[in-house]
């Protein structure tokens, strides 16, 4: 399996068993907030583990669909509202590296990849129940209100306003 190097705000999940429907929503709300809250944006690679390996998903039509609407939907309860151009799902085909090139592995078997556009720095977003997340260090972190009221301090005073 190929093994990914990356740098900036990408993440890495597995997507085994049940994450799909479980687990997805939740990230979503996370990940897709810190990235809005994050001037350089960020992306979920889905089908790939914490080390960069390349597994991908299999996925038919019906259940691309499925990730799509997900997405979406959960982005749509953000505050302040979250345009559409913003968010970008995309299904990449997973192959095989082969010595003489790349061969397709089993069908259906892709990685899904949610990239989401920074926002303004002079707005501040939060989930469809009210949280407020950043990444720090690499990590995705939900903000107490004293911590929100520092981060929106620090924004106006970034922004020259």
């Amino acid at each position: 399996m190929e093994v990914l190097k990356v740098s900036g705000n990408v993440d890495f999940k597995a997507a085994k068993g049940c994450y799909i429907q479980d687990v997805l929503p939740g990230d979503v709300d996370r990940y897709g907030c810190a990235y809005l809250n994050d001037q350089d944006g960020g992306t979920l690679l889905l089908g790939v583990m914490d080390d960069g390996t390349v597994e991908g998903i299999t996925m038919n039509q019906g259940e691309e669909d499925n990730v799509v609407r997900t997405v979406y939907d959960a982005f749509r309860n953000f505050l302040p509202k979250v345009s559409p151009s913003m968010i970008n799902v995309r299904f990449v085909p997973v192959h095989h590296v082969e010595h003489r090139g790349a061969s397709p592995s089993e069908p259906g078997l892709k990685v899904a990849e949610i990239s989401v556009q920074g926002g303004p720095l002079d707005e501040l977003y939060e989930t469809g129940s009210h949280k407020v997340y950043i990444k720090r260090d690499g990590n995705v972190e939900e903000q107490n209100p004293l911590q929100i009221k520092d981060l929106v301090i620090s924004r106006y005073i970034l922004s020259g306003k």
